[in-house]
């Protein structure tokens, strides 16, 4: 079990409501910075949403479960009424913004093997959900017709997948390791 599964069940040492809550709307403050920011900054837009996702782990570890998930909730409804990119508003509300939460799940499953077939089912069920939603819109990009270019794209955005994957649990660490402390004065 990893740090960031142990804080499935404790909640944090935040005991006070206002602080928990306080937290919260700052931590959501920048993500919906962040998200309203990203079509400013095209070529990083799927980066920002996955930046913007951090946050919610950040609440689920101070304040826990209950305080990410009203944060969540919080940023994909303003996300989707202010942002005026609907993908990268779309890309935080189907996968990187309850991903922390859903992780931390994840992780808390004895098995390897079942975690990582959790969290792939997870992925790709939102990048399903994304591919239908934007062919129901007519802004679905084309790919080329070339022989099992759809195969490949699927096991590139898996590979890809896993790499985030990793380099979150990383960044927990890192968070753990140096910041965490400072929240729970």
């Amino acid at each position: 079990m990893t740090f960031w599964a142990e804080t499935l069940y404790p909640v944090a040492d935040m005991k006070n409501s206002t602080k928990k809550l306080a937290l919260t709307s700052v931590l959501c403050a920048v993500s919906l910075g962040l998200l309203i920011l990203a079509p400013y900054i095209p070529t990083v837009s799927a980066s920002v949403s996955a930046i913007a996702g951090l946050a919610v782990a950040v609440m689920f570890m101070e304040c826990g479960i209950k305080y990410a998930a009203l944060g969540y909730v919080t940023v994909s409804i303003l996300s989707l009424l202010l942002v005026s990119d609907k993908s990268v508003a779309c890309m935080y509300v189907f996968f990187f913004g309850h991903y922390p939460i859903f992780k931390a799940w994840c992780e808390s499953v004895r098995r390897v093997w079942v975690e990582y077939l959790l969290k792939l089912a997870c992925f790709n069920a939102a990048v399903y959900l994304c591919w239908y939603i934007a062919g129901v819109l007519g802004v679905r990009p084309a790919l080329p017709d070339i022989p099992f270019v759809y195969p490949l794209a699927v096991i590139l955005i898996n590979a890809v997948f896993l790499l985030y994957d990793l380099c979150f649990s990383k960044a927990i660490v890192l968070y753990r390791r140096y910041f965490d402390r400072r929240f729970r004065k």
